[in-house]
């Protein structure tokens, strides 16, 4: 099955923006909040925390988005549960109860439970698309190309792992 040029371009597009989104801003925003956590001493520096992990967060999400936008026809169902997943996971951080509320441990538990999920499986669904096509060919199901590659990457293996025993 050949693929339209558009079809291509926008295949590329998806990948970069959900690995820009997922795979850098979203991991990176996470690290902002943990140095907030460590730098509770200094009220300023907690906020600048904050903001820079709300800021990544925001732009994380609004890329995600643009890339399921692009593609929302040919999503399938695990790409269209993952964005309601982190959409939900960025409500949760922006309706969150106030400190010392009896709500505030259930809602952080969610709110951390999610975005972890969001991040492992954001990751692993870019290493599963990425990591089965070592030639040129484009992250579809769609050439034989990539079943032949694998079928003699497999081969290559056992016959290394049978040679090293």
């Amino acid at each position: 099955m050949q693929l339209s040029h558009q079809m291509v371009h926008s295949i590329k597009l998806h990948g970069i923006l959900l690995w820009v989104s997922m795979g850098l801003l979203m991991p990176v925003g996470i690290l902002f909040i943990r140095m907030g956590n460590k730098a509770n001493e200094n009220g300023r520096k907690v906020k600048v925390f904050f903001y820079h992990h709300a800021i990544f967060q925001i732009v994380a999400v609004v890329l995600a988005t643009i890339g399921a936008i692009i593609t929302l026809l040919t999503t399938t169902i695990k790409g269209l549960a993952l964005y309601a997943t982190m959409w939900l996971q960025f409500l949760t951080g922006i309706f969150k109860p106030s400190r010392g509320c009896k709500r505030r441990l259930k809602w952080f538990l969610l709110h951390w439970i999610l975005g972890t999920i969001v991040s492992i499986v954001g990751i692993r669904a870019y290493n599963k698309k990425t990591s089965s096509s070592r030639d040129s060919s484009l992250w579809t199901n769609c050439t034989q190309k990539k079943k032949k590659k694998s079928l003699d990457n497999l081969v290559y293996s056992s016959t290394i792992l049978s040679n090293s025993i």
